[in-house]
């Protein structure tokens, strides 16, 4: 069959929005008649509020006219996305628990750094060093060992891009501002897990802690 062009659509994605453009041929229903056909109609309202009026209007022209399927083009995404949704909300809970259990391990461990450490702040209190001071000597320690581990966990979200590929939709797996979020985010529970331990050790007694064993 010969058809003239007549004009040049972009890429197209009639089933899921995951799916890759295919090649079409667009047609006119006259010449290539099928058995149903999708009405599409734009609305500067709701357009959920017009279906069932739109229904009424077909009905003037043929009562025996049905309907296979009415949805708005909002309903029709998010059908296409429901699976995709839950896999990710499944995935962000696992992420919140990661996190949280990263908070409290990055907090036990400058608790015990702090405490190894509990004689040389006391003499570095003793040598007249500020509580300033003292707060950031524990806190800069603490948030050396999170951007060790923020750098090999951005290793393993390099490395495991292809499988994240699969859950994202116009976004990369390495796409620098998610990357540079997360990593900010990390750093920022990180300052916070690492001030508690670094408050608590820069406001013991100098005398006591020259004690410690």
């Amino acid at each position: 069959m010969q058809a003239e062009i007549v004009g040049v659509v972009p890429a197209l994605r009639h089933e899921r929005l995951d799916d890759m453009p295919r090649a079409e041929v667009l047609l006119p229903f006259a010449q290539s008649p099928t058995g149903s056909l999708t009405l599409v109609a734009r609305t500067s309202v709701d357009p959920a509020t017009l279906i069932e009026t739109t229904k009424r209007e077909i009905w003037t022209i043929d009562p025996l006219q049905s309907f296979y399927r009415t949805a708005t083009l909002e309903e029709l995404v998010d059908r296409t996305l429901v699976t995709r949704r839950f896999a990710l909300i499944v995935l962000t809970g696992f992420a919140a628990l990661a996190m949280l259990l990263a908070a409290a391990g990055l907090y036990g461990v400058l608790s015990t750094i702090a405490s190894q450490y509990r004689k040389e702040i006391g003499v570095r209190m003793a040598l007249g060093a500020a509580w300033l001071d003292i707060l950031k000597l524990v806190v800069m320690r603490g948030l050396v060992v999170s951007a060790i581990g923020i750098a090999v966990g951005l290793l393993g979200v390099l490395g495991g891009a292809r499988v994240l590929r699969g859950f994202l939709f116009s976004v990369t797996p390495t796409d620098p501002v998610a990357i540079g979020g997360a990593a900010l985010l990390m750093l920022t529970i990180a300052s916070v897990a690492c001030y508690i331990p670094a408050r608590r050790a820069a406001g013991e007694d100098p005398v006591q802690a020259l004690r410690v064993d």
